[in-house]
């Protein structure tokens, strides 16, 4: 009769040990969501990725340079349109068609068309429109080093 005590009672105690490292966990992963994927009162947290785009030659040429949109959030986001921007120093355009759907946890790369005037550091400071079930419009700058010829 008692092993069979001492046997219940020590799968009781492993049960509830078990229970309490799985509880912890649980705690753990729901105060930590991770980087930049928690929703924000204005919907989706947008990420706008690779925006320095390093030494660009200042000819007043087109060069091309590709940067990334991720969604952050677990719902689809719908990028409607860009802004145009020219400062004193460089033009910035986003080659875009249309509107492009972002899935939950994805990334879309984009194509940004710069003519840049002076061999000297520039920035170009655009605005994404999107669409998360409500309108957004979020800034974000393009950077780089003007280059001699």
């Amino acid at each position: 009769m008692k092993a069979g005590r001492v046997a219940a009672l020590v799968g009781v105690a492993v049960l509830t040990a078990f229970t309490a490292c799985w509880l912890v966990r649980q705690a753990l992963v729901l105060s930590d969501p991770g980087p930049d994927v928690r929703q924000s009162e204005t919907g989706p947290v947008i990420e706008v990725l690779d925006l320095d785009v390093g030494m660009v030659p200042a000819d007043l040429a087109v060069h091309e340079s590709t940067f990334r949109i991720a969604n952050r959030s677990g719902q689809r986001v719908r990028v409607l349109n860009f802004t145009t921007i020219c400062t004193a120093n460089c033009c910035v355009r986003v080659q875009f068609s249309g509107p492009v759907d972002i899935t939950p946890f994805g990334e879309v790369s984009f194509v940004a068309e710069m003519k840049v005037a002076r061999p000297e550091p520039f920035e170009g400071p655009l605005e994404v429109y999107v669409d998360s079930g409500k309108l957004q419009t979020i800034s974000f700058t393009i950077q780089g080093q003007g280059g001699g010829p």
